[in-house]
């Protein structure tokens, strides 16, 4: 994983920080947004190896964001791991019809989210 880039979009700073923090400890470069608007900007001047978004955010919700990066074919093939506190029954369809590879529900322990990371980076969970 060491050196590959990941886009985190979330608007809660600390859910930022946490995830941050534990995407830097096995050596992934971060770069963040707090909506999906920014993160489509962001994403189209540094290419991540990875995007994790949230599924609630403000303006342009998580899944809207994952349609938009999963329509777009010079994104299309980059893994997209979403996190939602909101209802499990509600959110999986959501990141599903959204295009997301893969889905983590919060809280989620550390191993847990490093290991849909790696396996994610790793070429798992392609649709």
């Amino acid at each position: 994983m060491q050196g590959k880039k990941v886009l985190l979009v979330d608007d809660d700073p600390d859910m930022v920080f946490i995830a941050r923090e534990l995407l830097r400890s096995v050596g992934l470069e971060v770069f963040t947004a707090p909506n999906g608007e920014q993160a489509l900007a962001a994403i189209k001047q540094d290419l991540p190896d990875l995007v994790i978004s949230d599924l609630m955010l403000p303006g342009m919700d998580g899944g809207q964001f994952c349609k938009r990066v999963k329509q777009d074919p010079a994104f299309a093939a980059i893994p997209f791991l979403m996190l939602t506190a909101a209802d499990t029954d509600e959110a999986v369809p959501l990141a599903r019809e959204s295009g997301a590879n893969a889905f983590l529900s919060k809280p989620f322990t550390h191993k847990m989210f490093l290991s849909k990371v790696n396996e994610l980076l790793s070429g798992g969970g392609k649709r």
